[in-house]
């Protein structure tokens, strides 16, 4: 269901988008053997048509840190390219009832990623974070675990690369 903002007073009623919103598929990787994660965003329009992706592998963490790296770097890079409009999907359903809800997490050993990404889902735009089963997030999976393998800093991806190509076409028919 989309969200409407009350309209200010010289402002007409909100109407449905005439196109849908872009969305960025978001996900994490963890490779115990080498103890590193790996964080992805993928972004597409409504017709599953890659927009742009970015990764970024790190040192350290598990696997639920990197489910949040990868929320919060989705939403970072949507940000800096200034979507206001924005569906958020992860299948890490922990990451999302965890980042959307009101529970105390002052005792969470990953209470500063969690409220980072809360407050980011609070800056001045329209944000709907989502579980999406993982069988629809192939393609940010195959960036994230691409990440935690090579380590690689942050990389953005203007064109998907070769090794997400089916991944992204079985997100597309899935």
């Amino acid at each position: 269901m989309e969200s409407y903002r009350v309209p200010g007073p010289h402002q007409s009623v909100a109407q449905p988008p005439a196109t849908p919103r872009p969305a960025v598929y978001v996900d994490g990787s963890w490779r115990q053997e080498v103890q590193r994660m790996g964080a992805a965003a993928v972004f597409r329009d409504a017709a599953g048509t890659w927009l742009s992706g970015i990764s970024l592998g790190v040192d350290g963490g598990d696997a639920f840190i990197a489910e949040l790296a990868g929320i919060e770097l989705g939403l970072q890079q949507a940000w800096n390219l200034g979507h206001r409009e924005l569906s958020c999907y992860s299948d890490c359903l922990e990451a999302v009832n965890v980042c959307t809800s009101h529970v105390d997490v002052t005792t969470y050993w990953a209470r500063d990623a969690i409220l980072r990404i809360r407050t980011m889902l609070q800056w001045g735009w329209n944000v709907e974070l989502t579980h999406v089963p993982r069988g629809k997030n192939n393609a940010a999976d195959c960036l994230a675990k691409h990440a935690s393998r090579e380590g690689a800093a942050r990389r953005e991806w203007r064109l998907p690369p070769s090794f997400v190509i089916e991944a992204l076409l079985k997100d597309v028919v899935a």
